[in-house]
């Protein structure tokens, strides 16, 4: 790469790192994910030479040269570059995990990778930059059936929302929010605001001043919904996971309706049956009947 200029290098780092997660999907199932693969693909060789104005060689001797610190850093890099270069998605957001969930699963057995992907755009809402240009991409078990989407999977018309969850939350099909915003406006909606007044700070102050792009279908312009379904959704993982359990919702019918049947309902009657864990530093036994479980 001695004729290669440092333009083209700045490039390559910058595309291949924000296609690792392709570079994964393009691989063979059994290819490893932990470490960076010692060839690249012909597509992905390709797009790089034609990306970066140089020739197939190059490409792999770059590659050589850098796919350890692309492969190990490639977080960091990302939103290195995506603060120095204007690029049509900023975000990828893939699932957690390239490989199926399932424990009985044939193709995690073989130590096989989901190969199957579809790819939506969509808009991030992040607090320090605004709505961002994003694509999410879910990947489909062909052995089990399941769909696995950012935030949880799906399997016969049931969300099943992971245990550990990605930094940013999907409220509608096009639409993620980053939890730092979520957590700012359940906080400023407990101290009696209202989600109308979050929407209006959020476009009129957060947004930067960002405008949605020419012919982008996913407008920048948070919603009521919006906040309501991230404050709800935040709000029943927040309860699963001190309750040790999985959050479990519909997959089908109105986004608004899908916590409200089962998960909601499942929440409050635990609030019923056993109170908040924080009632016993506030009770007397002057106005307060306790009952131990037989």
């Amino acid at each position: 790469i001695s004729n290669t200029s440092l333009t083209s290098l700045f490039l390559f780092i910058t595309l291949a790192t924000l296609l690792k997660n392709d570079i994964i999907l393009m691989e063979p199932s059994l290819s490893p994910m932990t470490d960076p693969l010692h060839v690249l693909s012909p597509v992905i060789t390709t797009f790089l030479s034609i990306g970066c104005l140089i020739t197939p060689a190059e490409v792999s001797s770059a590659w050589s040269l850098l796919k350890d610190v692309i492969w190990i850093h490639s977080i960091v890099l990302l939103h290195l570059l995506c603060d120095l270069m204007t690029i049509p998605a900023e975000y990828l957001l893939y699932p957690p995990s390239h490989s199926c969930l399932h424990p009985n699963c044939q193709c995690r057995a073989k130590g096989m990778t989901l190969k199957k992907a579809a790819q939506t755009h969509a808009v991030l809402f992040m607090l320090t930059k605004g709505p961002c240009v994003a694509k999410y991409v879910h990947l489909y078990c062909q052995s089990c059936g399941i769909n696995y989407h950012h935030n949880y999977s799906v399997f016969k018309g049931q969300c099943t929302y992971y245990e550990h969850q990605p930094d940013n939350i999907q409220v509608a099909d096009h639409v993620f929010i980053e939890k730092g915003i979520i957590e700012l406006f359940c906080t400023a909606m407990d101290f009696s605001w209202y989600a109308t007044n979050c929407t209006k700070l959020y476009n009129l102050c957060l947004s930067h001043g960002k405008q949605t792009p020419v012919h982008y279908k996913v407008k920048f312009k948070l919603s009521v919904e919006h906040i309501w379904d991230g404050y709800i959704i935040a709000s029943l993982l927040e309860d699963c996971e001190c309750c040790m359990s999985t959050l479990v919702a519909p997959h089908t019918g109105e986004q608004r309706d899908q916590f409200m049947e089962e998960a909601m309902i499942a929440r409050n009657c635990c609030i019923q049956l056993y109170g908040y864990e924080q009632i016993c530093h506030h009770y007397c036994h002057r106005c307060t009947q306790m009952y131990k479980d037989e």
